[in-house]
């Protein structure tokens, strides 16, 4: 076998083939779903307001003129102030099944986070925990959820074979949105409601009041969470507008009460049904299947739901649920997956387990001193 090398990343050319490298990866893997490869583009360059507070070094593993892995080290000031830990982040980690290209990859991002003064690397980081985070643990069979990943099982053997160890786990609830509703989130929305509290849909042509609202309860929202980092207005905007076309305004919704908006949920089709027929490829061509797949869709991800902390424990949060479930229940959807959930979040997990939902799968943040 030819000897290993490392190249880092420097043009189009060499970030192009890092994007593309997962294909020869998850070849004959039947769960896996490709990425738009002019998305992940878009998320690994200099236009992605991440960068304006983060850094980051691409490396491809080669042997011969093969590419047989890659690994991003990434240095996020935010988090860093936020969680105030001198601690660096490894991502978008693809390898082929050897476990030697595996080590010397991340021997490259340590020596460059160390290099950066880090102290600690946590991972895997798409680039952060406001993306696409973490490696699946449980649920191989299971086809990822929108923006959800997924990955080989060797993945999370090699980085404990590495020395990384367990930081946090994030879960994935489903339940069947075919069924009523709970009753209880019934009586307990009522309630709610005559207590002056309101629910809407979200405004899509009002899109940047809207993008500032949800900010504002998203960090407000999560600031005491396990790897909390604060989204700044141009990042929430710049999610926003690469959403924005997939919004459903009635899937996603805003509590106020007395006119000030102090809770929102925020729900997607399940869009992979789609992207992985598009197989990382969106033309003309592809935006015309996009429309015509999207009407198979029959699943949908709740990808956040966030109550300001005054306002908790006072029903807002079965409210948002209940108008979430006639949402999807009247677009003719049937399940739900509710991703994710810190397994340290109690009340959450309890609240879904009341109501009958299952974890199918479950994902892993590793952690690793590195002085």
């Amino acid at each position: 076998m030819k000897n290993l090398t490392i190249e880092v990343v420097t043009n189009e050319y060499t970030l192009r083939r890092f994007v593309r490298f997962p294909w020869k990866v998850y070849r004959g893997i039947p769960q896996w779903v490709p990425p738009l490869i002019r998305e992940q583009i878009k998320v690994l360059s200099s236009s992605n307001p991440f960068f304006e507070h983060a850094e980051t070094k691409l490396f491809l593993a080669k042997r011969g003129y093969l590419t047989v892995g890659r690994i991003a080290a990434i240095v996020d000031r935010n988090f860093i102030r936020a969680q105030n830990v001198k601690a660096g982040h490894f991502g978008f980690f693809e390898v082929i099944p050897d476990y030697e290209t595996a080590r010397v990859l991340y021997d490259r991002a340590v020596e460059w986070l160390k290099e950066k003064g880090m102290e600690l690397i946590l991972g895997p980081m798409n680039p952060s925990t406001n993306e696409q985070c973490a490696f699946l643990v449980e649920g191989f069979e299971y086809e990822p959820n929108f923006m959800m990943p997924y990955n080989p099982e060797y993945y999370p053997l090699f980085a404990e074979k590495y020395g990384f160890k367990k930081a946090q786990d994030l879960l994935a609830y489903e339940v069947d949105v075919m069924e009523d509703a709970p009753d209880r989130w019934v009586r307990i929305a009522e309630l709610v409601k005559k207590k002056g509290f309101t629910v809407r849909p979200l405004n899509i042509r009002n899109f940047l009041k809207e993008s500032d609202i949800i900010q504002d309860i998203y960090n407000a929202a999560w600031r005491e969470n396990w790897g909390f980092v604060p989204m700044t207005r141009e990042e929430m905007l710049w999610m926003g507008k690469r959403l924005k076309p997939l919004a459903v305004p009635g899937l996603t919704q805003i509590v106020e009460y007395k006119g000030e908006p102090v809770g929102f949920a925020m729900n997607l089709p399940n869009y992979n049904k789609v992207l992985k027929k598009l197989n990382g490829r969106l033309g003309l061509l592809g935006i015309f299947h996009f429309f015509q797949y999207s009407k198979e869709i029959t699943g949908l991800r709740c990808m956040t739901l966030g109550i300001k902390s005054v306002y908790r424990r006072k029903g807002v949060d079965a409210l948002l649920c209940l108008e979430s479930w006639k949402a999807a229940r009247d677009m003719g959807l049937k399940k739900a997956e509710l991703s994710w959930i810190l397994e340290e979040n109690i009340p959450m997990r309890n609240f879904l387990e009341q109501i009958g939902a299952k974890v199918t799968k479950r994902y892993r943040i590793y952690e690793k001193r590195i002085v």
